[in-house]
């Protein structure tokens, strides 16, 4: 069953990155016949760039979350470290967009904004470039996963918590009480 879930979730973590590109050839549509001065490449572009991958992430996380069914924490974190490897690999074989390995430079698309706005701050290759694109590659699974744990608990999670201080409280009381009990 459990291999279902991966299934699953891998599905949802594919549809949700896809989705995240194809915002960014939407951005890049719209943006082509801007005569505005706006560039990424300040300050403000790497935020703009941060607020693209994160907020439609975490929606498409929270809107791709299932509420009947909902994904073992453990489970979403674990495919967040994966997204992450693929990201960090994306970024390290394709640094800017353009250059690099095809695959990795399309799977690395959603980053590009940020990327331009980092570039305000670190020449490209530098040590202060590499290390700000790699924290950059954390921001779409962190945003996706707090995405698809978010939300309303489940019955059974708020049952089992109500219940157990509880029960908890008794017990201490009984021992305390009867000490060989």
């Amino acid at each position: 069953m459990k291999r279902y879930y991966a299934m699953r979730l891998s599905g949802t973590i594919l549809l949700a990155h896809l989705a995240l590109c194809a915002a960014f050839l939407l951005l890049l549509i719209a943006a082509s016949g801007s005569t505005s001065a706006f560039t990424f490449r300040s300050p403000y572009g790497l935020v703009l760039g941060l607020l693209f991958i994160g907020l439609p992430a975490f929606a498409f996380g929270w809107g791709l979350r299932s509420a009947k069914d909902p994904f073992d924490k453990k489970l979403c974190w674990n495919a967040a470290m994966v997204l992450y490897v693929l990201n960090a690999a994306a970024f390290l074989l394709a640094p800017e967009f353009g250059t690099g390995n095809v695959i990795a430079m399309w799977w690395g698309m959603p980053m590009a904004p940020a990327l331009a706005g980092l570039n305000a701050f670190a020449a490209p290759q530098s040590a202060l470039y590499l290390f700000g694109g790699a924290l950059l590659a954390a921001v779409e699974p962190l945003c996706l996963t707090l995405g698809l744990l978010s939300g309303k608990r489940t019955e059974n999670e708020i049952k089992n918590n109500t219940g157990a201080p509880a029960e908890a409280a008794e017990h201490t009381d009984d021992k305390e009480k009867n000490p060989h009990a």
